[in-house]
């Protein structure tokens, strides 16, 4: 697999959803080449990236999140959707994923995911409400994702009344794109 022009070498059966994918695939060859990858973290000790298989203008149809580490490949499934970035935590133990999906390249909804970079899984918000306003699904546009400590996440997202396809058209529209930030507590575990 191909990250930053360099070769890296993962275990395909370590990421299961991305292994029945591809053996679903006729065109095995063809799709491998059409994976993407997005470059996380590189230490001299490990590799991490996103895969995006199934891709599309709107959406890739799968993410993993992939470790590797001394030719060893961890993985964790993401949500399907485009990745737009990640923020590594200032210790680089954590990570916030933002995905989005394209409404006819003109509305795009994002989301959050938060992941221990050390073992590889979700971490979950402290508010069901919150998780499930911005991490859950693609609702309205994120514009911002930042670390403001170990645990809390600020967010700056769309401020709208209502979060259908017009509205939201009418706020990229805008020349005055209202947001308004947003705080997330990440729970302890």
């Amino acid at each position: 697999m191909n990250v930053e022009d360099k070769d890296v070498e993962i275990q395909l059966n370590s990421l299961p959803e991305l292994a029945v994918y591809l053996q679903e695939q006729e065109d095995k060859t063809g799709e491998i080449a059409r994976l993407r990858t997005y470059p996380v973290k590189k230490t001299s000790e490990e590799n991490l990236f996103v895969v995006g298989y199934g891709c599309g203008t709107k959406l890739c149809s799968g993410l993993e999140l992939v470790k590797v580490t001394d030719g060893r490949t961890e993985g964790l499934h993401m949500p399907s959707g485009l990745f737009i970035n990640s923020i590594t935590s200032e210790d680089q133990s954590r990570a916030i994923f933002q995905f989005g999906s394209s409404e006819g390249g003109m509305v795009t909804r994002s989301y959050i995911a938060a992941v221990d970079l050390r073992t590889l899984s979700k971490i979950p918000f402290e508010s069901s409400e919150m998780e499930s306003l911005y991490s859950e699904h693609p609702l309205v546009p994120i514009t911002e994702v930042l670390w403001t400590g170990s645990k809390t996440i600020k967010l700056k997202v769309a401020d709208v009344a209502a979060t259908d396809f017009s509205s939201l058209e009418q706020w990229y529209a805008s020349d005055s794109q209202k947001v308004k930030e947003v705080l997330i507590e990440l729970s302890d575990r």
